[in-house]
């Protein structure tokens, strides 16, 4: 049963991500900024206006001065001292801070990165040099590290994609996980083990999508259980057509023996006609093997021009030899059909003479079998009624099933249950369909084989 409390939607899943994303983003961010400004309160890193405001103080007292020396200037501070001639006397920066400084003295100011203040004294100059930016106190910082501010930029950069990619694979790893009860479901199904207990996920659509499966699931199972137990039966028939061949192979084997054995004429040809009728029950079955066996392939129907009348002149002469034999009437009628039509004209054949084989073996003697043609609605429809016992309710239902019996002893009228099965074959694939019913005139069975015209 689906725990609902705990059952989130794919929407809600997605948001409580990005919720998490921003929060760890916003962390990222905040966390190198507060060390930053602590850093700044313990003077680890000095403000972006540290110097400027030392150069400043520093410039009042050293305008008061007559020369001014190296000891009069705090050592953190950058400068340059010139004397009257404008010649260096003392400096702490290199030389492309020197040339930067001396430009800015001509009045060359474009470009400039760093800020100055120029002390003019009665027996020499001084230039102080600073950059508003933070730094480090300690010096050595300053020559082995990034700035302080690109050096934050870079340390927020960097938190913002280890955390974005941290909580990607989170989230992966969660949805993975959510997943799994669908892929296990589906490899289960896919090596066709049914029987298996269904984990659920905690993500709604991903349940849904597996009671649907699970829905299909039992449908598969359904199917087939049926096909398991139809390739059973087909197999036990299969089997109970092999044993019964070796009953007319016997009597052929025991009357050929006589027939060696014999001096009589008489006698032989009695014995010949044992063997006779042994060959045609094994050719009985055979037929019934190799129908059954391309019942398994595709028919390979070729569809062809049938001149209506005709066939049903065909069929009407192969029945007549059957029925005849019990002195059964097959009465024909058939009114506006059309004169032509087009399908396998050898399947159709099979189709209807197998129907009408079946009406005979479970009709009486002299006895009527009803044979109606007509058309309605773009299909052609052969229907046969015999005045025997009928179908039963299970016979309906499966009578057109490969190796169905309703004599489930197989002793009588050698019934294998193939001709109204390939009968079926053909109606479907004249894009028709095979009718199965009980006379409610004769009270005998009613089937009807219905194809499309085209």
């Amino acid at each position: 049963m689906k725990d609902m409390k705990k059952e989130k939607s794919l929407k809600q899943v997605f948001i409580s991500c990005i919720l998490t994303l921003v929060l760890t983003i916003g962390i990222s961010i905040i966390i190198p900024l507060i060390i930053f400004a602590v850093f700044i309160n313990k003077e680890i890193i000095l403000p972006a206006n540290y110097y400027e405001l030392k150069a400043k103080n520093i410039e009042k007292r050293l305008k008061n001065f007559t020369v001014i020396k190296d000891e009069d200037i705090p050592k953190e501070l950058s400068y340059v001292i010139f004397d009257k001639k404008m010649n260096i006397t003392s400096t702490n920066l290199n030389n492309k801070e020197i040339k930067e400084t001396i430009e800015y003295i001509r009045g060359n100011r474009e470009g400039r990165v760093n800020c100055y203040i120029y002390i003019q004294t009665s027996n020499n100059s001084c230039v102080l040099q600073y950059s508003i930016k933070p730094k480090y106190k300690n010096r050595t910082l300053n020559s082995l590290l990034p700035n302080p501010m690109t050096l934050i930029f870079i340390i927020i950069i960097l938190n913002i994609l280890i955390s974005c990619i941290i909580t990607i694979i989170i989230f992966s790893k969660k949805l993975k996980e959510e997943l799994l009860p669908l892929l296990n479901t589906t490899r289960q199904i896919n090596i066709q083990n049914l029987d298996f207990v269904v984990e659920k996920s905690k993500i709604k659509e991903f349940n849904e999508i597996l009671d649907s499966i699970i829905d299909m699931r039992e449908e598969l199972k359904d199917t087939l259980k049926k096909k398991w137990e139809e390739d059973k039966i087909k197999n036990q028939q299969l089997s109970a057509l092999s044993h019964d061949i070796k009953t007319p192979l016997t009597i052929i084997k025991g009357n050929t023996q006589l027939l060696l054995e014999s001096d009589s004429i008489e006698e032989g040809k009695e014995y010949g006609n044992f063997v006779l009728d042994g060959a045609t029950e094994i050719e009985q079955y055979i037929n019934i093997l190799t129908t059954s066996l391309k019942a398994e392939r595709n028919l390979g129907v070729q569809k062809n021009k049938i001149y209506t009348k005709d066939f049903i002149k065909k069929v009407e002469k192969s029945a007549y030899s059957l029925f005849q034999t019990k002195k059964i009437i097959l009465k024909v009628n058939y009114k506006d059909i059309p004169e032509v039509i087009e399908g396998d004209e050898t399947y159709i054949y099979r189709a209807v003479t197998n129907i009408l084989s079946n009406a005979f073996d479970y009709s009486k003697a002299n006895g009527n079998v009803y044979l109606h043609i007509y058309s309605k609605d773009n299909y052609l429809y052969f229907k046969i009624i015999d005045e025997g016992t009928g179908f039963t309710s299970e016979g309906i239902k499966c009578a057109s099933k490969i190796f169905y019996q309703e004599d489930k002893s197989r002793s009588k009228n050698n019934h294998y249950g193939i001709g109204l099965y390939l009968a079926a074959l053909v109606a479907k694939e004249h894009g028709g369909d095979l009718i199965l019913n009980n006379s409610n005139k004769t009270l005998g069975a009613e089937v009807t084989f219905k194809m499309k015209i085209k």
